[in-house]
């Protein structure tokens, strides 16, 4: 005992000075990380801590097969969903959850959890659970060095949540029910002051629903607003619903309209190409902007069309008379050039960009 008391005071006299000592700040061996996706009309949150194999085996050594896991390193493992989803059918609710995972060689189990401030699995109780899920593993070919929990395979109604470490990838697939949100969101705005005439006629046209309502709709946005843009999408409505006579005069209207507008990029984009997409382009490929990016049997177009005003318009005739189509900005964009085709008419332009 009478030895213990000086060590004791010993280790009194040193503890401030153990706190005085500056902090450093090193690397982490197991990085924390967090993504925010873009997912349907919402997002999908995603946070945790990124483990690295380090010359180690993760599954069935580093991570025992057939135990519950954190689904990464340090804290446990978050997702937060933006709206509803669906996991193998079963809703989920908008929220945060911890996300936990049942590894093993032929199948896994993900889990998600009410408990997101539990460290590690330590804590996990089965009977917070919120679902559970199955998945089969596949190997892959080349190993993955630090563990990745990202969101893949994205359309707008469905995504995969995937684990990707060593030489095993796993997917988790859920899906969303945007339509039933943006169609809640249009019948709410229609009844207010603002209403979102052309972007509710754009959602029309890209899910393929009736073109009848968002054709009103924009003609009404024209009423207000007789702006080249408005007489473009009445183009590609009617277009869409084969009235091609309606379709040619709706954008022959717009070309007219957007040769005035004050904005340099409007015009670049929706008219005659303007100084700002000459001076851009011609620093593009040949590839890109040239001839070898127009549709097949597209042409010179013939002397005294309307060239100059930056669309293609396309005839299926047996001598494939072509008029220009808008690349549609291509200094910022490569352009796909799909121009309407009709067995008698040439119609209006569209513009398709590629990510």
């Amino acid at each position: 005992m009478k030895h213990v008391v000086p060590f004791l005071a010993a280790g009194l006299l040193l503890a401030p000075a153990a706190r005085a000592q500056t902090r450093l700040t090193a690397p982490p061996l197991s990085p924390a990380t967090h993504i925010r996706q873009s997912f349907s009309t919402s997002y999908i949150d995603l946070t945790y801590a990124r483990p690295s194999l380090r010359g180690r085996v993760a599954f069935g050594n580093l991570v025992p097969h057939g135990v519950v896991w954190r689904t990464g390193a340090n804290g446990i493992t978050k997702v937060r969903f933006g709206e509803e989803v669906k996991i193998n059918g079963q809703a989920v609710p908008a929220g945060a959850y911890a996300l936990l995972t049942i590894p093993d060689a032929k199948e896994w189990t993900f889990i998600l959890n009410r408990d997101t401030a539990q460290w590690g699995a330590y804590e996990y109780k089965p009977a917070l659970d919120v679902l559970r899920a199955k998945a089969r593993p596949t190997r892959l070919a080349a190993p993955v060095e630090t563990m990745s929990l990202t969101v893949e395979n994205l359309r707008p109604d469905a995504a995969d949540l995937v684990i990707s470490w060593d030489r095993t990838q796993v997917a988790l697939p859920l899906t969303a029910d945007p339509d039933r949100v943006v169609m809640g969101q249009i019948a709410q705005a229609m009844q207010g002051e603002k209403k979102p005439y052309i972007t509710a006629a754009q959602y029309y046209y890209n899910t393929g629903k009736d073109l009848t309502p968002a054709l009103g709709w924009v003609d009404e946005f024209i009423k207000a607003n007789p702006s080249y843009y408005g007489y473009y999408w009445k183009a590609k409505l009617l277009q869409k619903q084969g009235k091609n006579p309606e379709a040619i005069a709706a954008a022959t209207k717009s070309l007219e309209l957007v040769q005035t507008d004050k904005n340099e990029v409007s015009r670049a984009e929706f008219g005659a190409g303007g100084r700002l997409l000459g001076r851009r382009s011609a620093r593009r490929s040949p590839s890109v902007v040239g001839p070898k990016s127009l549709p097949p049997g597209a042409g010179p177009a013939p002397a005294g069309s309307a060239a100059g005003r930056g669309f293609w318009l396309r005839l299926r005739t047996p001598t494939a008379a072509t008029l220009p189509l808008s690349d549609c900005c291509r200094c910022r964009f490569p352009t796909e050039y799909r121009p309407f085709i009709t067995p008698t008419h040439p119609l209006v332009p569209e513009k398709r960009y590629l990510s």
